[in-house]
């Protein structure tokens, strides 16, 4: 054969070989959009190996190096299956689940948000990085002269505003006062007036800083050039006077605010710190009536004011706990200042023994401070009913129902569950399978198997275009898997299950193996949906009409549904629920047992038996979803 026809079949067999592999990824287009991803980072590497264009052949070892990063996302094994057959008689047993101590925190544990999104952060910090244009003026760090000023402003990219943008700069830094007054001059002699909103930017820099003087003079000059102040000047007034020997001309700003609108809580706050501060204590409870009748929240600053209050002026004791109780009947959490004040006035009552300490509560709920057990996380009945009411009311019922499912679909799940037993526990069939493992997305390939693919490839020995591709979706046929495993763990435990899932999810295919769905719908009772179905009413439906000892499975936290309930009661009642009643997985790892996240026993809210208070309160410098709930407590005991 000559030279020519040798180079031409060499050619052939690696754009032949570099065509499968680009095959494989069009043909695995239809599967998930995940493993398309998953795809590219491996033909990244390896397209080069069967590229002729290309200068020289990769070494395998370099690409197997090259790939060593992203191979290790996609490693897997297979998973196991676990069976059982025990049921139990009693429905109102508890779940095993409660009982394991060592279990990962619940999703509803103050910063767990926070830890997922440092993480998610972490990995876009991978990402490219795109510039984005700096319009922002920086401002001097000394007071400039007129022609200075001048100078800057036409040697800045933007002039048109140059003035408000510059203070809004010196805002942000926290800049001099005396460093704004030289750019307040500048503008007086260069446009003969000082606008309005120049002048309020001015304003708040002097509050912030807590210059009083020119507090002061900016009252005079606004009064006498503007015949009235809008509300953010007017409460900008009312901050800065509250902390001067002034603090009254503070009430009659809040005056006249009152004859055009209702005054915000800052501005109470505000007006009811001045009074505290300066030894007026009528005043200031008399403000905080006030503001408690118009309807009005306050900040946690107000009551922060009060409690010290507290300390040096006896007499408002039932005020103070009043003030405790609306935190409890709001599920609302002091912040660790604030605490520390309550403790402070708690440990300073006349005769009263109040000893409080810094506590946690164990897994049982139980006080490691003083050893009392806290309330339950279980509804009453009463509380239980009105939820129940509630929910089928104005989030399975409510007006935008049949955006989420159909009448006739409805009515079958109704009598699909009232011929069915009263269940243990209701699953998210397509939440669960989508559950990632050890915090990947999906279950994926192992690198060995894509190298030694890749190996024989090279060598000559073209694999079949599904043999390549099955290789690959291997990893992608798991989603049953974990259901299966879910379910068959539960199982175990004797409860009698539900699976809500999707129409789909039926059908044969790499995603959902017939066998593993055959078995799943021996272990459990399963209704599947429309595909364009929503199941989160579905699932809310089983669960509460099942009764209260009945838990669901999903990693799926409702919001959207709790903002649908008609009061903050409800929603509160909702919450509670919904963290004695939710499992969530916190991991998955094939073959190895399902492993749940705590349910917590106890209620986290403001509680006191008479002899005793327990309040949850935020720490300082840390953050915490709307979902989530404190871990650490303040806990008072009366030695009396």
């Amino acid at each position: 054969m000559r030279l020519s026809d040798h180079r031409h079949a060499f050619f052939c067999r690696h754009e032949t070989a570099h065509l499968t592999v680009y095959s494989s990824s069009i043909l695995l287009l239809t599967m998930s959009s995940l493993l398309i991803l998953k795809t590219r980072i491996c033909l990244k590497y390896i397209s080069p190996l069967f590229n002729p264009s290309t200068a020289g052949f990769t070494p395998l070892n370099n690409v197997i190096s090259k790939l060593s990063v992203s191979s290790r996302l996609l490693c897997t094994k297979g998973g196991s299956r676990h069976a059982g057959n025990n049921r139990k008689e009693d429905r109102q047993r508890e779940f095993n689940i409660r009982e394991r101590l060592p279990f990962p925190k619940s999703v509803f544990a103050a910063g767990t948000a926070k830890r997922t999104a440092e993480y998610q952060k972490k990995r876009a910090e991978e990402e490219p990085d795109f510039p984005r244009k700096n319009k922002r003026v920086e401002p001097p760090d000394h007071p400039l002269t007129a022609s200075e000023w001048k100078s800057l402003k036409l040697t800045s990219p933007n002039p048109d505003r140059f003035d408000v943008r510059m203070i809004s700069s010196m805002l942000a830094d926290g800049t001099d006062i005396n460093v704004a007054k030289s750019l307040l001059a500048y503008v007086a002699m260069d446009t003969g007036t000082l606008s309005y909103e120049l002048l309020l930017r001015y304003l708040t820099l002097c509050v912030g800083s807590g210059h009083h003087s020119e507090v002061f003079d900016m009252y005079d000059i606004m009064r006498s050039r503007f015949r009235t102040l809008d509300t953010g000047a007017s409460s900008l007034f009312i901050k800065g006077f509250s902390r001067t020997e002034r603090w009254k001309e503070a009430l009659t700003i809040l005056e006249n605010i009152k004859r055009a609108i209702t005054p915000s809580p800052r501005n109470y706050g505000d007006t009811i710190a001045g009074a505290v501060l300066h030894g007026d204590g009528d005043t200031a409870w008399a403000l905080y009536a006030e503001l408690m009748e118009k309807g009005l929240i306050p900040n946690q600053e107000t009551w922060q004011a009060l409690f010290q209050c507290g300390l040096s002026h006896q007499g408002h004791e039932d005020g103070l706990q009043a003030i405790l109780l609306h935190m409890r009947d709001n599920q609302i959490y002091p912040e660790e200042t604030l605490a520390k004040d309550i403790k402070a006035w708690f440990d300073s009552l006349p005769e009263q023994k109040w000893i409080g300490s810094w506590s946690t509560v164990d897994p049982r709920g139980v006080c490691r401070s003083c050893q009392a057990e806290l309330e339950s996380i279980q509804l009453s009945r009463e509380e239980y009913t009105q939820l129940k009411d509630r929910v089928m009311g104005d989030v399975i019922q409510g007006r935008d129902v049949f955006n989420k499912t159909t009448p006739e679909e409805l009515e079958s799940f109704k009598n699909f569950v009232k011929r069915k037993p009263a269940f243990d526990v209701v699953i998210d069939g397509l939440n669960v399978a989508n559950i990632g493992i050890k915090g990947n997305q999906s279950q994926t390939v192992d690198s060995n198997e894509v190298v030694e693919t890749s190996s024989r490839m090279i060598n000559g020995n073209r694999m079949h275009l599904s043999s390549f591709s099955s290789v690959i979706a291997k990893g992608l046929n798991t989603y049953v898997n974990k259901l299966l495993e879910v379910v068959s763990e539960l199982e175990r435990q004797g409860l009698v299950i539900l699976v809500l899932g999707r129409k789909h999810m039926q059908r044969p295919s790499r995603s959902w193996d017939r066998h593993d769905m055959s078995l799943v719908q021996q272990k459990a009772h399963c209704f599947f949906t429309d595909n364009i179905s929503e199941d989160d009413p579905f699932l809310l439906y089983a669960t509460l009409h099942s009764g209260n000892h009945c838990n669901f499975v999903s990693r799926d936290l409702m919001r959207d549904h709790k903002a649908c309930l008609p009061d903050g009661a409800t929603r509160r009642l909702f919450f509670k629920w919904q963290r004695g009643h939710q499992l969530v997985l916190s991991s998955y790892t094939p073959g190895k047992r399902v492993r749940f996240q705590r349910i917590l026993s106890y209620d986290t809210i403001v509680q006191t038996n008479g002899g005793s208070w327990h309040i949850p309160y935020d720490e300082n410098g840390a953050e915490r979803c709307t979902y989530e709930v404190p871990q650490k407590w303040l806990c008072l005991t009366n030695a009396k």
